[in-house]
């Protein structure tokens, strides 16, 4: 192989080694689920605001399914969009949004509230999902019952979040800190 062979691969290589290097230290939005109190980040989800999520949980007192709508903007904050809710709005406290009810369901639409983040009680008998295009996310597989929740926008370098990403892989490859079954 000759010298301008050689020159050539480590161009090639460097452009490479480059591309890669912006890559994964460019900054991404991202969906980050935490345990308030605590700097440990349960779940980091990529996304591409604005990009609509939903939280999905079981209410304790009705025992009826309520779905609160969420937008994140490109700016990262969070507006309460909507609800859905197994309820005929009989009790509700709204006074910003359109009531609505169809197919047996309570609709509350147009609400347009901002949050900084949400926050609550991870509970037992709520089962509280976190709804994306790309899938849902049971959050008791994250954290334990009576955690407070907090989700907020964030942005993270990407090969931050491929690394977790691959060390969550990791874990449940070899079922390392497996949470116990009640």
């Amino acid at each position: 192989m000759g010298i301008r062979a050689r020159r050539t691969w480590w161009v090639l290589g460097g452009l490479i080694l480059l591309t890669t290097t912006i890559y994964l230290f460019q900054q991404v939005p991202c969906l980050v689920v935490g345990s308030q109190g605590s700097s440990r980040e349960l779940l980091i989800l990529p996304l591409e605001p604005p990009q609509e999520f939903t939280l999905q949980f079981l209410h304790s007192y009705d025992r009826g399914f309520v779905w609160e709508h969420y937008t994140i903007e490109p700016d990262l904050r969070i507006y309460l969009t909507g609800m859905t809710l197994q309820s005929f709005l009989g009790g509700q406290g709204f006074v910003e949004g359109d009531l609505t009810i169809e197919d047996g369901l309570g609709k509350i639409r147009r609400i347009r509230r901002l949050l900084d983040k949400l926050s609550f009680f991870l509970g037992d008998i709520a089962d509280h999902r976190l709804v994306l295009p790309q899938g849902a996310y049971p959050l008791q597989q994250f954290a334990s019952s009576g955690e407070i929740i907090e989700i907020r926008g964030e942005k993270k370098v990407r090969g931050q979040i491929l690394f977790n990403q691959y060390l969550k892989w990791i874990q449940r490859s070899w079922k390392i800190n497996e949470r116990p079954q009640s």
